[in-house]
């Protein structure tokens, strides 16, 4: 059983974030209100949010990217083309409403990327109290230029043995 209203000051009342989902979800059928309560309390967090960005830390750059993701967030979009590079981008809305992070480092996770696994590729990102940007040293997380023991390339092929056999003699060589 659908919620249909046709009192255009009803409409008129609501929040933006819920015309688009009236409009959009009213016409198809029902209302889901278990999906409205999930974005109303995203709207109360993402107030908090905003609250908290710090705007004199931001680039130029920074600034337009996240006028970009509120705008879209704003009409109720779960995605965004990146200003600078057209890529596509997910927002804080979708992914609230996904519930867990994906594990991929996204810009907007709002999971504090827990689920992603390379602990490499998570220690690439910082916060910049509007959204995960991707650091400018990355020199120092190039294969050539950095060794933890965990980028070690193991083979599974069997070892030579004229391969065994110099592993053998730079063993004992080492020993006497």
């Amino acid at each position: 059983m659908g919620l249909r209203v046709s009192n255009k000051s009803f409409i008129k009342s609501l929040p933006v974030y819920y015309k688009s989902l009236y409009f959009s979800v009213n016409e198809k059928g029902p209302i889901n209100f278990d999906y409205l309560y999930k974005r109303q309390l995203f709207w109360e967090q993402e107030n908090i949010f905003q609250s908290k960005v710090k705007w004199d830390l931001l680039s130029d750059e920074d600034k337009e990217i996240h006028l970009k993701h509120k705008e879209a967030i704003d009409n109720g979009h779960f995605s965004y083309n990146d200003p600078i590079s057209n890529e596509k981008m997910l927002t804080r809305l979708r992914h609230f409403l996904r519930g867990t992070c994906c594990g991929k480092a996204c810009r907007h996770c709002i999971y504090d990327h827990s689920n992603v696994t390379d602990d490499r590729r998570k220690e690439q990102y910082k916060f910049n109290s509007a959204f995960w940007k991707q650091r400018s040293n990355l020199e120092e997380y190039d294969d050539d230029h950095y060794f933890d023991g965990s980028n070690i390339k193991i083979s599974n092929k069997p070892l030579s043995s004229s391969t065994h056999f110099s592993i053998k003699l730079n063993i004992e060589n080492k020993i006497n």
